[in-house]
């Protein structure tokens, strides 16, 4: 078989796709595409970091290739030296749409597939659907890594919660007018006197 690109396989109908999987994953295919079941990292068991030495390492944008199944189709076109797969950040988004800048810790809902709910009714959430891809990714032999992000955006649930744990200024235009230490209650009665 000649080798397929990523904009071909990216296209490839879903049964198209499957057959690839199928023979190169045989019974552990339906395995893999259970959310309950959990197919071990090529890395389990390995207790040091020395692996990240030699690991050969593609970075995805989920939004480059759509959903999460989107990184399947991708991930076939790569060669067998790219051992390991890190994935950008999967979180819904905040205000400005930037994935760096979550809203919450749910996943983005962006990148459910709805074909392939179609074929599959039990991946019929973003969870379910990310889960069953890490499993074919470690089928496939691939490590995978996800960003964790130390940051959240302005109206994320984390800081509507916890205004108190975050740094906060006023601006005018682009000057800060106030950045004292406990600007934070008034960010707290402000979201108080919303909800109130």
């Amino acid at each position: 078989m000649t080798a397929l690109t990523p904009d071909h396989l990216i296209a490839l109908p879903n049964a198209e796709v499957l057959e690839i999987l199928h023979r190169r994953l045989g019974k552990h295919l339906q395995q893999c595409l259970d959310p309950s079941y959990t197919h071990a990292s090529p890395l389990v068991g390995r207790s040091d970091t020395d692996w990240l030495r030699h690991v050969n390492m593609v970075g995805i944008n989920v939004r480059t290739v759509g959903t999460f199944w989107g990184v399947v189709k991708y991930v076939l076109s790569l060669p067998e030296s790219q051992d390991s797969i890190h994935l950008l950040p999967v979180w819904e988004p905040g205000v400005v749409a930037s994935l760096y800048g979550m809203a919450s810790k749910t996943i983005n809902p962006e990148f459910f597939d709805r074909t392939l709910v179609v074929a599959f009714p039990h991946l019929d959430t973003p969870a379910k659907q990310l889960k069953a891809v890490i499993n074919l990714l470690h089928a496939l032999g691939k490590s995978v890594g996800m960003d964790v992000i130390p940051h959240t955006d302005r109206f994320s649930e984390q800081v509507l919660a916890n205004p108190q744990h975050f740094e906060w200024m006023r601006r005018e235009d682009a000057r800060i007018v106030n950045h004292r230490a406990l600007l934070h209650e008034t960010v707290q009665q402000l979201i108080y006197d919303y909800l109130g």
